[in-house]
């Protein structure tokens, strides 16, 4: 498999760049997050307590975790999308496929503990071969997303390329990057927080975007203007880093309605303005 990642502080374009990418014949996209592959507990977390970070307790506890995320997501803790829901055939649907990996899975279940249930015949197995979780992990996938190209726009799974790129060599990572002020007015916009509370969400995303900023390395990096303004291009190069190639007559449906560049400059008063220098004198503080 060849995923791709768009991430960012989030507000920041990637349901769009997601959307416009799933509309190539040969990705696949959920019409919703995929947040239960990168999130705490979620597949990556899975894979790695079955492979490279293996102890007894870690495996059973990883396995446990992730049948408890699998729930999560029909109480609606991960997506009210009646999309999603409808991508994946409904609840009844989403819990079968689910129990199908935690049983291809289940020789690892004995990992969680040092004896058997009788507490008469101690054991030990050591982890396996990393490319057993993975053929299950990837066969539960493709039941989702048919395509050995898929994207995932959850905002910060490209924070755990280092984690992603042991299941997924080939994976591709894109952070998008939006002035930070645009994305405070796109987060608070209606909902009347005061000045500590955007004083918060201004750290919070100040803080995100430079752990971004340390790891551009591994990510191919686009301004959301730059996308808007040549988004030939940026999806050009964007599927050529997973080994495909655009297609003629690409609706990629991006458009200027996605970016609301310069929305702070109307989203905020100026006394919040003068209440954050250090945020609103820069585009990326």
């Amino acid at each position: 498999m060849r995923p791709i990642f768009i991430g960012g502080t989030g507000r920041c374009g990637t349901r769009a760049v997601r959307r416009a990418l799933g509309r190539h014949p040969e990705i696949s996209a959920l019409p919703a997050e995929f947040r239960i592959f990168s999130d705490p507990g979620g597949l990556v977390d899975l894979y790695a307590a079955l492979t490279h970070e293996w102890t007894p307790v870690r495996a059973g506890i990883a396995l446990r975790v992730f049948a408890e995320r699998c729930e999560a997501v029909t109480n609606g803790h991960y997506c009210r999308s009646r999309t999603f829901w409808h991508a994946v055939g409904g609840l009844e649907q989403w819990r079968a496929h689910c129990e199908t990996l935690l049983t291809a899975l289940s020789s690892y279940r004995g990992l969680g503990h040092w004896v058997d249930r009788s507490m008469t015949t101690n054991f030990f197995h050591g982890r396996y071969d990393a490319t057993d979780p993975l053929e299950a992990i990837n066969a539960w996938i493709r039941g989702l997303l048919p395509s050995e190209v898929w994207v995932d726009d959850t905002p910060c799974s490209p924070l755990r390329a280092p984690a992603i790129t042991r299941m997924y060599p080939s994976a591709v990572f894109v952070w998008l990057q939006r002035d930070l002020r645009d994305v405070l007015g796109s987060m608070t916009q209606g909902r009347g927080t005061d000045v500590a509370g955007l004083r918060l969400s201004a750290r919070r995303l100040t803080y995100t975007y430079r752990r971004f900023a340390d790891m551009a390395d591994e990510f191919l990096c686009y301004e959301l203007s730059e996308v808007i303004a040549e988004p030939g291009r940026v999806l050009g190069e964007i599927v050529r880093a997973v080994g495909l190639e655009p297609v003629a007559g690409w609706k990629h449906g991006l458009n200027e309605d996605d970016a609301h560049l310069g929305r702070w400059t109307t989203d905020f008063t100026a006394e919040e303005r003068a209440a954050l220098p250090w945020f609103f004198g820069h585009a990326h503080p």
